[in-house]
């Protein structure tokens, strides 16, 4: 979760953490931002507001998440 939307996200999948010789000991990984499209507040600090209907998710990667021209990992 990315606070305070409780629709705002992070996430991996398919990541292996196991290799050859077992587990994985440390792994970096890049991640950015989505929005699982279940609320529709407009602002980082708005209140909370059902999607009705739900949207589908999408990467948050304009308005107040661009730092110059371009979203920070």
């Amino acid at each position: 979760m990315i606070a305070p939307s409780p629709d705002w996200f992070v996430g991996v999948a398919d990541l292996p953490l196991r290799g050859a010789n077992g587990w994985v000991d440390s792994l970096t990984v890049d991640l950015y931002g989505w929005d699982e499209g279940t609320d529709d507040g407009v602002t980082y600090t708005s209140p909370n507001a059902a999607s009705m209907p739900h949207v589908p998710i999408f990467p948050l990667d304009d308005g107040m998440f661009k730092v110059g021209d371009e979203v920070p990992r």
